[in-house]
């Protein structure tokens, strides 16, 4: 017997459609369906999902994008911080391979862009500092 806390009333939009009650176990195991995989590997300290916090929170530390002739690669953090010391093009390559060329400009205030990347490409000038937001 499954015993319940009541049911919860599901209305749909449609004009032809009843409303619908949903009813709950509260006495029902919850267990996950599968293991999250990163990598080909399950999802842990050590290997962590590639994602992007989307409620801010505050980073708690910062990894330095480093190489030489402009290209320049870290393992993917929560977002790309910077300071741009000469304008030109950032090509950012994500972890699935994917590139998105972004305009940067010089300046002194530090940017923050909300890119999980692994690697940096400056073009066209650019120059500056760029650390993984963790």
């Amino acid at each position: 017997m499954v015993d319940t806390v009541g049911t919860i009333p599901l209305i749909n939009g449609a004009s032809t459609v009843f409303q619908q009650n949903v009813t709950f176990d509260i006495n029902a195991n919850a267990t996950p369906q599968s293991v999250p995989r990163t990598n080909g590997a399950p999802v842990s300290v050590t290997n962590p999902l590639n994602v992007i916090d989307s409620n801010s929170a505050a980073y708690q530390g910062v990894v330095l994008f480093t190489g030489s002739s402009g290209v320049l690669t870290a393992a993917a953090q929560r977002g790309v911080i910077f300071i741009c010391t000469a304008s030109g093009t950032a090509t950012m390559t994500f972890p699935d391979g994917s590139t998105l060329p972004v305009p940067i400009q010089s300046g002194s205030a530090i940017q923050n862009l909300p890119y999980s990347v692994t690697q940096i490409v400056l073009s066209n000038g650019a120059a500056g500092t760029f650390w993984g937001g963790k």
